[in-house]
């Protein structure tokens, strides 16, 4: 049975008949479906979907569109094999956007935990350009995994990043500690706020902060100075990585 050239999960029948607009929603439909029953759950899907005109509006205010796509609950329950299938579609959907901002974006619109648990993973990524800075940094993005995991409290999260960006004040503005505290605080403030959008625009956050990591620890490099892009682009990957690695 042939599968989508690119969602190589995705059987190229159901996608063929349940994608339309690209929509992470329809894409992930489109995973579970039977080919044989494509058709006839597309038009129930056409059927019983919201005004087209509002999902395309909300789609391009970067909100969720209509209908919401199938919930991480919903394929854990489906089992392992099931999981595995949409891990490798969420990484793939990733890697379809030109760089890491956008994609967190998206993620955490689809799910807060997946988003923030991706924002962790690149704030983590950036510390490696301020190598020299003190531990709360670490602390706040541990906490915040911690939090995805189940293992930690929203309290717990706002306590460690209020002492990550404590030692970044303390160090001074310009300091390792202030970069990596904005770093930190990005991807565990997506958590701690009441709404998705607000969560997502947060999170997408965390790739800027680890681009000015990466520049401020390259100054000297005039390739860096050619390419601002290019480690957001480069973020991307941990992005679609950290999706492979998301903690059900």
């Amino acid at each position: 049975m042939r599968m989508h050239p690119y969602y190589t999960e995705v059987h190229r029948r159901s996608f063929d008949a349940i994608v339309k607009n690209g929509w992470l929603s329809e894409i992930l439909m489109a995973l579970i479906a039977d080919p044989d029953n494509s058709m006839d759950l597309a038009d129930v899907l056409r059927r019983n979907g919201k005004d087209q005109s509002l999902s395309i509006d909300l789609q391009r205010r970067g909100e969720r569109p209509h209908p919401a796509p199938i919930s991480v609950s919903e394929f854990a329950d489906r089992g392992t094999w099931a999981v595995d299938r949409w891990r490798i579609t969420l990484a793939q959907w990733a890697m379809s956007f030109k760089e890491a901002r956008p994609a967190l974006h998206s993620l955490t619109l689809y799910d807060r935990r997946l988003g923030v648990w991706c924002a962790c993973q690149v704030a983590r990524e950036a510390l490696r350009y301020t190598p020299d800075v003190g531990n709360s940094a670490r602390v706040s993005i541990e906490t915040t995994e911690a939090w995805v995991m189940g293992q930690a409290t929203i309290a717990q999260v706002k306590s460690a990043t209020d002492d990550a960006v404590y030692a970044g004040w303390s160090a001074g503005i310009d300091s390792a500690d202030a970069s990596a505290a904005y770093i930190s605080d990005d991807a565990a403030y997506a958590a701690t706020v009441d709404d998705d959008l607000s969560a997502a625009n947060i999170a997408s956050h965390t790739a800027d902060a680890a681009n000015t990591a990466w520049r401020t620890a390259n100054a000297n490099n005039a390739e860096v100075d050619a390419d601002s892009g290019a480690e957001l682009i480069r973020l991307r990957e941990v992005v679609a990585n950290a999706c492979m690695t998301f903690p059900l």
